[in-house]
């Protein structure tokens, strides 16, 4: 058991290190197409409300799903709001 405890002690910090960039600074279109994903826009939706291309927020989103080591949109989103990355108004 406490082998389990010290590998999600280790898991929130590689975790809150993997996002640090997006929180506050370095990848802010990206941490932005998080929350517009939470919203539940399509990758074209989200372009047009931060005036990117589609094809930059693909990019993003392919990132993101790295970053969060989540397997699709909604895991992406949904880790994001557990760990306080994003929060739904």
């Amino acid at each position: 058991m406490p082998h389990d405890i010290a590998r999600v002690e280790i898991d929130e910090l590689e975790f809150l290190d993997a996002f640090e960039d997006l929180a506050h600074g370095e990848e802010p279109r990206t941490a932005a197409t998080l929350g517009q994903m939470a919203k539940g826009l399509s990758n074209r939706e989200i372009g047009v409300t931060l005036g990117r291309t589609e094809g930059t927020i693909k990019v993003h989103v392919l990132h993101i799903l790295q970053k969060l080591d989540a397997a699709d949109r909604t895991e992406a989103v949904t880790l994001g709001l557990q760990r306080g990355i994003i929060h739904l108004p």
